[in-house]
């Protein structure tokens, strides 16, 4: 090594250099700041509120439960609307229409109290009768299998659950089980649902100052319920986080019927509907409240989660 003035040429290059060495360093600190800055700025996920409510409907056309965690898989909310009540057409081997409350009798299944002891049995309570116990893992597959119009497979429960319902509603239904897949191994979804209904808890304020009338939420069926969003925010994202697992995904806004004039105490009120027709978008002819959401990701949710927005919808 040739030195000079006792120190090695590496040494002095270090000594020059030293001031260039800390301006680069400061440069770059800068630029991963002001990258970093910019990105969270227009990238940001934004946390819009929490889960103050969940609810599922083990019974197509009954009351819902509130648990305060719940399992959503990538067909929807565990146990949802899996359990059909259809009108007896007299042929076991045929489709009967789905029971709605539009018929004579069916607003008394508004009455039916449902429970879910575990994600295995479901209970049906109604005044004067003893409870319906319904345990999934005893549902045998080979029962008789009828496929609804969309294609769909359901399962008959058997007269025994036929006639609980039938005393209620005052006229022969079927009682059917919608399971998760089909005898050749595919998916099975039940007709007309979709895999979660979101809700801004201020969205259902702002219903009942527009309509001028208390409106219950369960005429509307949602699955989730957002507080600390604004109304109608749910129409503008694209994708959020719920918790730590589930990712939901935009699918379309909820179009909805006359079945929301119905309510738990069988009184029908036109008025909710009327006010929908007049005062909220329309999507082929019928007005939209509440958004139905796909599942990217599975997992648990939990009241009191945290809702993130990931991405916004075009023009939101």
């Amino acid at each position: 090594m040739v030195q000079r003035g006792g120190g090695s040429i590496p040494g002095v290059v270090s000594v020059i250099f030293s001031p260039f060495n800390e301006l680069i360093n400061v440069v770059a600190a800068t630029f991963y700041f002001i990258t970093g800055l910019f990105s969270a700025i227009v990238f940001r996920k934004e946390q819009v509120g929490v889960i103050s409510s969940l609810r599922l409907y083990p019974g197509r056309a009954m009351p819902g439960i509130h648990p305060k965690r719940w399992f959503v898989g990538e067909t929807g909310f565990l146990l949802d609307k899996r359990l059909c009540l259809w009108e007896d057409v007299g042929n076991p081997h045929m489709a009967g229409d789905r029971v709605k409350h539009n018929k004579s009798g069916s607003e008394n299944l508004y009455n039916v109290s449902v429970s879910v002891n575990s994600i295995d049995r479901t209970v049906f309570s109604y005044e004067g009768k003893p409870n319906l116990v319904i345990t999934y893992a005893t549902i045998n597959p080979e029962e008789c299998v009828v496929c609804d119009v969309d294609g769909a497979q359901y399962l008959h429960l058997g007269a025994h659950y036929d006639q609980w319902f039938s005393d209620i509603i005052n006229r022969p239904v079927r009682m059917m089980f919608c399971p998760y897949k089909n005898d050749m191994g595919v998916l099975n979804i039940p007709q007309y649902t979709h895999p979660a209904l979101v809700f801004s808890h201020n969205t259902m304020e702002q219903v009942c100052i527009d309509a001028g009338q208390e409106v219950e939420v369960e005429r509307f069926r949602p699955n989730i319920i957002i507080e600390g969003c604004e109304a109608y925010a749910d129409e503008t994202w694209q994708e959020i986080r719920i918790g730590n697992d589930v990712v939901l995904e935009f699918e379309e806004r909820c179009q909805r019927c006359l079945i929301v004039n119905g309510c738990k105490d069988q009184v029908r009120s036109p008025d909710t509907f009327d006010y929908l027709r007049r005062c909220r978008p329309k999507e082929n002819g019928m007005p939209v409240l509440g958004t139905y959401y796909t599942v990217k990701e599975a997992g648990f949710i939990d009241v009191g989660d945290k809702v993130v927005v990931l991405k916004k919808r075009p023009g939101h």
